[in-house]
Order: C-alpha cells, then structure tokens, then sequence
C-alpha cells in the first residue's frame, strides 16, 4: 500500500460552496466498504450555513471559532474554538456559524470527490 503525502495540504484551493463558506477536499478513497475523505474549510465572518450529515464527520478547529447547533434541539448552541474536536453522526443536520471566521479540519465517511453541495442548505 503506498503512502501519500500532501505538502502544505491545508493551503489547497478551497471551493466557494456557499455565501462565506469554502471546502477543499484534500484526500480521500473511493472505496465502497470504507469510504472515507479528509479535508479544510473556512467561513468567513458572519457566515451561516445548514448542513445535513448523510454519515458521521470529525472535525478539529485551526484557527477562530464556531458555533454548531443540531437543529432538532433548536437553542442548544455551542462554540467550539481553536484545538476543539467534535463530532456527529449520520442523519444529524447542524447549524453552523462563524461570527469572527474560522478554519477546520475534518475527516468523513464519504468518498473522495463526492460533490458535499447536496446536503448544504443556504
């Protein structure tokens, strides 16, 4: 099994997916059994999105701060910051938010290279 290795892997290109918020898939597998991708995003400041998580995700914070919010427990709001991890699984749809903006790491039970836009609702 080869090993792949990504230089400065978190400065990739990132694809505007929403209003202030960007995706850059940085490594994945296209496996059927285990699927599974790796990558950053960033929102801009004062950027709100909705996403509704087909699979479980982690994510670790970088740098600034978000605000997550499970939407079947409207008003449960937590902010995460900079060296945070969490998680949520399958079927979950999170409210995000970034007042000052913010980068992240994530790792998630899908494929590489499938499109995430399908479960972002702006």
């Amino acid at each position: 099994m080869p090993i792949t290795t990504i230089e400065n892997g978190l400065n990739t290109e990132h694809a505007v997916i929403g209003a202030g918020v960007h995706l850059a898939q940085v490594l994945g597998n296209k496996s059927e059994e285990a699927p599974l991708h790796c990558g950053s995003y960033k929102m801009d400041p004062g950027s709100e999105t909705t996403i509704d998580y087909p699979c479980t995700i982690f994510v670790l914070v970088l740098e600034g701060e978000f605000t997550v919010e499970d939407t079947a427990n409207p008003g449960v709001v937590r902010t995460v910051k900079k060296g945070d991890i969490f998680n949520t699984n399958k079927g979950t749809s999170v409210k995000w938010g970034s007042p000052a903006g913010g980068q992240g790491f994530y790792v998630i039970q899908l494929p590489g290279g499938v499109d995430p836009t399908p479960y972002f609702n702006q």
